[in-house]
């Protein structure tokens, strides 16, 4: 209703009543909705129905466990002596308490009101109106790839008269630009598309948005923003090798170039062998552009590139069909021999993640997990507390979770769990949080207000974080007004509202910091005398003998009208609201007379008078002995989803019983079973009301008053407004295909009293499946309407791919939103014809010595054009004027060529050109590669080495002249060769590092032994020849045993402190050098302890220990030979040690702190020795 909201509570005399009238009406005892929300992340509460902030001292909450606990609406519930607060969420369906102003409370009787309220028109559809947005465009960005490329920016208004557009553009300096050919010749806008030719991004970059005005006022769109995404070059650096144990764990980073906006990522191994996770399970391609291996072996050894290629971010369209992509240089992981064991599940660190990693209302949300252990490994996903979304899905053998156009609602905590063979398991929980950009639950109401009355306006956004308020009108921002207009967050009140001053198109914005949303509503403020022209009092009434009968008086009047009632031309007496009387007049104007009499026939005459002007009609009331329906159904039009009330009364002797049934086209309804469908009452007169209309409910309604005397039936239609329905049918007109176009048909379905405003084109091709919109929003006003039936529409497809089989299918829209899918066309075929398309990442480099190899990626079926699919390749010198020409048969996207051992490690200019049966396609943009690398020549000299540890030994050289003539090529990296000196028949061993350092470390030897080592580098091509040889000793033993006795006790506000026995080192141990105390939170992996140091001292106090936190410690002593093992855990608290008993109590991977099941813990106490012996 017009001025009202739910309730707002800011008195305590507020509260008493709603409580007691709770109290004294509620017997079911339910939780009630108020307009109180709450921001859950700064906890600030506020009233959204008056707009004002919830005072502290003004909070009724029925306890504290009430007031933290979730939920991001206040509510009233039952405390047993009164109602007190609560808090619920929104998405749960509560009962609800509404109020409206005094000064409004007018509004409850009065009739509802239309643009064809005080005009000429009787169809509110044609009245005239205001411009709103039905079509507001996405942010675009822009991607160069020819001087041909155009932007186009559109966005779609209704109003009658149409409305005109205005275009404006701020750039990144706060320049404000109105966007016409005037300004720059590349501008065009046509009615509210604007298309910019040969973007420009100095020029075009920055946010947009649209102006649409006609006589009645004018309105901003939701801002847009346009930008230009680029895909930088991966650095020429040759990455480090990655190094993993057989059988361990791995994961290779793609060291990502800048770019705009997004990315997704690809790998391949060695010569072009994508990696596919769903034939190798235990790999894993996560969003964050990581190659994860739950375990490998020495299979897996070998150079892996990554591949990254520009995307749009969601939510943004992406102006090429053609994005760049990248590749990376080789990534090497080289595998270490290690004992095979069976290990794990252990969920790894960067999982559970999320991507986008900030989600956002109508993304698509991927939630990964991924375990490292030894395989099978099995996944599934839980949702605490409640049930998954119901459009999720899992893929990635279950590792990722799918939530498509995810909803605010599909917030909460998430839970990944991992076993083998259902056996050993962990499991990790993720909080998701979903925020929003905001938007409005229901769109601003358009107001027909009376001069002078006062308007309470309302708007209700949803965002995350909460969005703050505006109000525009005319495009102009409102602010508080004496005496004229008060502005508070989403309520706008208009005091004694005039036309002068408030008529126009207003908006309420609402605002986060990801973006704005506007809804817009137009004021018009009326004034006229009552007028009966539109709808007359009937002119003949029955009525039954001891029944009852109704007359409707509605004028249209503004300001609301004070009602009389005359018989026979006698004024009758009567009190507005009168329930008491037989004859009464109700609030709304109406005359209700019960147990008709033979003295009641006669003329019955409504006057009504306002401050303009007066007005009457009549009507007869004839008595009858039959059932009469007195109030008869009349016309009613809803819009989709709304419920409509189809009145019918009948008059009979109020000791006769009488029943209600209704038909529909015919058809009996089943009140008692069809939701849709209910009796009731509707301000005193009986009727049939229909819930949630859809257009299936439009049609003839027929009300049937039965007695057992008789029978009396009348009928009206309803009709149902809202988007269009399907397309009827959609074909391709004959002989119109070509290679790149066709002209598309379509006939239009129902359009439900409402013009359509644009068209959706979509295909597909084959499986047919997967449909892409083609054309997003092609208006009416572009299409062709064949004059032999005006029910058709063609339009002319083009940028269409040859020789490719395509279905289509068109979605309609109007003011009301896009109607629903139909069913498609049938398969058109385009005419072949040459490749429309070049390839993508051509590039290449590497092979054996005098090769040049080039490659690039394949076109797939839509891009091939015809059969007979090959590629030109064509190739010279860098900067040379020749070119070389070679060719490759079949859809292979690679090509190696001879060039003479003497042209190694050249740059080369190459380009490649598709080619099918029926000519040649476009060629490629030029790319520049090395041909392959020669063999080193050079020999490492300077050769040192030093004792690391008891296992390594850290090897030096000088640095190699990275030149063509002494590298035959790049330096790629170095390697160590290294052996036992006493091995009379010694296995060689090698360590190798893809980097230009000049050291190594050589790790996995023994103790206290003798090694013999060389050094050689390496290009693409392979190692020089093998050079002198040195040698060097490991050290002793790290310490073979570790400290006892550890005892953790409390220290201050925020430390403990620790003390243990030390430990003695023998003969085959270095000497000892201090002690490493490794400490971490409970439920955190072990990687991630901190570590603290000491000397020969057997006691250290640790710092930032946080209070009711449970932690774990262990011990190790430290000698040059390296870290000893580490003892025995040790849990503690800020409290000092404690001790789990494992029989009864539980400690699981990936939980922070101890699951809540049964716990002992036994407080340790510490004597006052302990103090002694540590010093304090």
């Amino acid at each position: 209703m017009d001025g009202a909201a739910l309730v707002s509570v800011n008195t305590l005399v507020e509260h008493q009543f709603v409580s007691q009238w709770l109290m004294a009406n509620d017997p079911a005892i339910n939780t009630w909705y108020t307009s109180g929300v709450i921001d859950e992340e700064t906890l600030k509460m506020r009233w959204e129905g008056d707009g004002t902030d919830i005072e502290p001292g003004l909070q009724f909450w029925l306890n504290n466990d009430h007031k933290d606990k979730s939920g991001d609406h206040i509510v009233y519930t039952y405390g047993v002596y009164e109602y007190l607060w609560s808090r619920e969420y929104s998405l749960i369906s509560l009962p609800y308490i509404c109020e409206i102003s005094q000064t409004e409370a007018y509004k409850i009787v009065k009739e509802d009101r239309d643009f064809d309220f005080g005009s000429n028109f009787s169809d509110p559809v044609f009245a005239p109106k205001g411009p709103k947005f039905v079509l507001h465009q996405q942010s675009v960005i822009v991607v160069r790839t020819d001087s041909t490329l155009r932007a186009e920016i559109e966005y779609i208004a209704t109003g009658i008269p149409q409305p005109n557009y205005k275009i404006i553009q701020t750039d990144v300096e706060g320049n404000v630009t109105d966007m016409t050919t005037l300004v720059d010749s590349r501008y065009t806008i046509t009615n509210g598309k604007l298309t910019i030719q040969s973007p420009n991004e100095a020029l075009d970059s920055g946010t947009y948005y649209c102006i649409a005005q006609n006589e009645f006022g004018l309105v901003v769109s939701n801002p847009m923003v346009l930008s230009f995404g680029f895909l930088s070059q991966f650095s020429n650096v040759e990455p480090s090798p990655v190094n993993a144990y057989n059988d361990d764990r791995a994961a290779i980073d793609c060291t990502t170039p800048n770019y705009r906006p997004a990315v997704i990522y690809q790998w391949y191994k060695g010569n072009y062998h994508f990696i596919r996770p769903d034939l190798h399970a235990y790999m894993f391609i996560s969003r964050n552009g990581k190659l994860y291996f739950s375990v490998v072996s020495t299979n897996d050894a070998g150079n892996y590139r990554c591949i990254v290629k520009l995307s749009s971010n969601n939510g943004a369209a992406i102006g090429t069909n053609q994005p760049p992509s990248r590749i990376s240089l080789p990534i090497q992981l080289r595998i270490l021999n290690a004992a095979a064991s069976i290990w794990g599940p252990e969920i790894a660190n960067d999982f559970p993640a999320v991507f986008p990693t900030t989600p956002k209302r109508g993304q698509n949300v991927h939630l990964e997990c991924l375990a490292y252990g030894s395989m099978p490994l099995s996944y599934y996903w839980t949702r605490k507390g409640l049930p998954m979304p119901p459009d999720a899905y899992m893929e990635d053998h279950n590792r990722v979770l799918v939530i498509p156009t995810a909803k605010v609602e599909d917030s909460g905590n998430y839970t990944c769990h991992v076993t083998r063979q259902n056996v050993l398991g962990d499991f990790k929980h993720f909080y998701l949080s979903i925020e929003a950009e905001p938007f409005f639950l229901f769109p601003l109401k358009d107001q027909h207000i009376d001069q002078g009355s006062q308007l309470t306006w309302h708007c209700a956004a949803r965002g995350i974080p909460a969005p703050t308020y505006f109000w525009l009108k005319n495009g102009v921002r409102l602010h508080t007004l004496e005496g004229d207009i008060t502005v508070s967050n989403n309520v706008l009140v208009v005091h004694n509202a005039d036309p002068a001053r408030h008529n126009g198109m207003y908006q309420c914005g609402a605002e986060n910091k990801h973006g704005i949303s506007h809804t817009e509503g137009q004021l018009r403020v009326l004034g006229f005398k009552p007028t009966f022209i539109k709808r007359p009092v009937e002119e003949v009434v029955y009525g039954a003998l001891g029944g009852n009968a109704s007359f409707t008086c509605q004028p249209e009047a503004a300001p609301f009208p004070l009602f009389k009632w005359l018989k026979n031309g006698a004024e009758i007496n009567l009190v507005p609201g009168d329930t008491s009387s037989r004859i009464m007049m109700l609030t709304n104007g109406n005359l209700l007379i019960t147990e008709i009499n033979t003295i009641d026939a006669g003329y019955y005459t409504c006057v009504v008078e306002n401050s303009f002007g007066i007005a009457s009609n009549a009507g007869q009331l004839v008595i009858t002995s039959r059932t009469v329906i007195s109030v008869r159904p009349q016309p009613v039009t809803a819009s989709l989803n709304e419920t409509a009330f189809i009145r019918c009364q009948a008059t009979v002797d109020q000791n006769i019983d009488l029943v209600y049934g209704w038909n529909f086209n015919g058809h009996q309804i089943d009140v008692e079973n069809d939701i849709h469908f209910t009796l009731g009452t509707s301000y005193m007169l009986s009727g049939l009301f229909v819930r949630m209309a859809q257009h299936k409910h439009a049609g003839y309604y027929e009300c049937v008053a039965k007695t057992p005397m008789d029978t009396d039936k009348a009928g009206t239609t309803l009709t149902v407004i809202g988007p269009p329905g399907e397309i009827a049918y959609v074909y391709v007109e004959t002989g119109t295909i070509t290679a790149t176009s066709a002209r598309l048909g379509w006939v239009l379905g129902y359009r439900y009293q409402n013009p359509v405003l644009y068209y959706i084109v979509e295909n597909a091709n084959e499986p047919y499946t997967n449909w892409t919109v083609f054309i997003p929003n092609l208006p009416e006003a572009d299409v062709i309407i064949p004059i032999e039936d005006n029910s058709k529409r063609l339009y002319q497809l083009t940028g269409l791919n040859p020789g490719v089989p395509y279905k289509f299918r068109v979605r309609a829209a109007n003011a009301f939103g896009i109607g629903p899918i139909g069913r498609p066309s049938v398969i058109y075929q385009t005419l072949m014809a040459p490749p429309p398309k070049a390839p993508d990442n051509v590039g290449g480099g590497g092979g054996m010595v005098a090769d040049l190899t080039i490659s690039w990626d394949t076109l797939p079926p839509l891009h091939q054009g015809g059969p007979g699919i090959g590629y030109y390749v064509y190739w010279r010198l860098k900067g040379g004027d020749t070119w070389s020409k070679g060719d490759v048969n079949g859809n292979v996207g690679v090509f190696v060529t001879q060039i003479g051992v003497n042209n190694y490690y050249l740059q080369y200019d190459v380009k490649v050109q598709p080619f099918n049966n029926l000519g040649g396609g476009p060629n490629s943009t030029i790319s520049t590669i090395y041909s392959a690398e020669d063999l080193p020549i050079v020999t490492v000299t300077g050769i040192n080495s030093y004792r690391y540890n008891a296992t390594a030994i850290l090897v030096t050289w000088d640095s190699i002249n990275n030149t063509r003539e002494v590298m035959k090529g790049k330096i790629m990296g170095y390697q160590v060769n290294y052996w036992e000196r006493s091995d009379p028949d010694p296995i060689v061993n090698s360590i190798s590092w893809r980097t230009l350092d000049t050291y190594g470390l050589c790790i996995g030897l023994l103790p206290n032994t003798w090694y013999e080592y060389d050094v050689q580098v390496f290009n693409t091509a392979g190692l020089n020849s093998r050079g002198e040889v040195y040698f060097q000793r490991t050290t002793l033993n790290a310490p073979l045993s570790y400290p006892t006795e550890v005892a953790v006790a409390s220290h201050g506000s925020d430390s403990v402190a620790v003390s243990w026995r030390g430990i003695l080192t023998g003969p085959e141990e270095e000497s000892l050098t201090g002690y490493i105390v490794r400490y971490w939170l409970q439920g955190d992996d072990i990687t991630q302890a901190t570590e603290l140091k000491t000397d020969m001292e057997t006691h250290a106090v640790i710092y930032g220990i946080g209070k009711g936190k449970l932690y774990q410690l262990r011990l190790a002593a430290t000698n040059r030979g390296g870290d000893g093992n580490f003892g025995n855990t040790v849990h503690f608290t800020l409290g000092g040690q404690v001790v789990i008993d494992p029989t009864l109590s539980e400690i699981r991977a990936g939980v922070n702190g101890l699951v809540p099941s049964l716990i002992c813990i036994h407080i340790t106490c510490l004597l006052s020795c302990t103090f002694h012996l540590l010093g304090f």
